[in-house]
């Protein structure tokens, strides 16, 4: 007598790594007003047939890093709050259940900076005295973090970080500059 076929284990085999994250919104500019990002991918699919198990994230100062510092099963990634003046690069890649990895994609320079620049000037006359000609304003600024975009003096905007306008008026009177 011969006994039916029994399946003792089934065999699978996957060779194809996963497609690279894509569409990664939640970085490359500088932020201000939030010290929290939160990043996020479009999903990655895997010809293979294992399906996608993790996305591996690597969340730090090297944007060529190997090394995976975190993982999420999730296409999204909210890493803890940081201290003014970071600087850190955010790199995902897919990993299925064959243990395929895709390309690490390097998605963003996050950089946080909430501490606004600091300027200076040099008017060329005195506060609160009255002149009946021109004066000029000079002003310079500095910022560490993010560095300087633009001066703005009395409604006219100077690109980088210094600026120099001379103030005329065409009536007599009291101006705030």
């Amino acid at each position: 007598n011969i006994s039916s076929w029994t399946t003792v284990a089934l065999w699978q085999y996957d060779a194809e790594s996963p497609s690279q994250p894509s569409s990664v919104t939640g970085g490359a500019t500088w932020q201000r007003l939030s010290n929290a990002p939160t990043f996020g991918w479009s999903v990655s699919y895997d010809t293979g047939g294992a399906g996608i198990a993790r996305y591996e994230i690597y969340w730090g100062d090297d944007p060529n890093a190997i090394t995976a510092t975190a993982s999420t099963v999730s296409a999204s990634f909210a890493p803890s709050a940081q201290p003014s003046g970071t600087s850190l690069y955010f790199r995902v890649r897919a990993q299925d259940r064959a243990g395929n990895v895709s390309t690490w994609t390097t998605a963003a320079l996050w950089q946080y900076d909430s501490i606004a620049p600091g300027l200076s000037f040099n008017p060329n006359w005195t506060p609160s005295t009255w002149y009946s000609a021109s004066v000029t304003l000079d002003a310079s600024g500095n910022d560490s973090q993010s560095g300087m975009d633009a001066i703005i003096l009395d409604g006219q905007t100077f690109l980088g970080d210094s600026a120099s306008k001379t103030i005329s008026r065409g009536s007599s009177g009291v101006y705030t500059i």
